[in-house]
């Protein structure tokens, strides 16, 4: 179905837009989907990027595990973060929700 790389990433563009539609149209019921979408999203494209690195004759799976490894930083890097982030936040809105009530 997916021949070319283009093709993958044409169709994730516009599956991200039509999500985007209706984020925007439900916001408080696809919350939950949209973090579900974006981590199967993000296991299928680190599992294909993935197998393309060991596959690859020309790198040879050592530039496989230099992928793997890179990626693997950066991903945690940015989990961690996002959830320092996410917990500032969440006390930040704790605390106006208190002062409201």
């Amino acid at each position: 179905m997916l021949k070319t790389t283009s093709s993958y990433l044409i169709l994730l563009g516009v599956l991200a837009i039509i999500v985007g539609i209706i984020a925007l149209a439900w916001p408080g019921v696809t919350v939950l989907a949209l973090v579900i979408l974006f981590a199967v999203d993000a296991f299928i494209g680190a599992g294909l990027q993935l197998a393309r690195a060991f596959s690859s004759r020309t790198a040879g799976p050592v530039f496989g595990y230099l992928l793997f490894g890179l990626f693997s930083l950066i991903y945690g890097v940015s989990q961690i973060t996002t959830g320092v982030e996410l917990r500032r936040t969440g006390k930040t809105l704790d605390k106006v929700l208190d002062h409201a009530a």
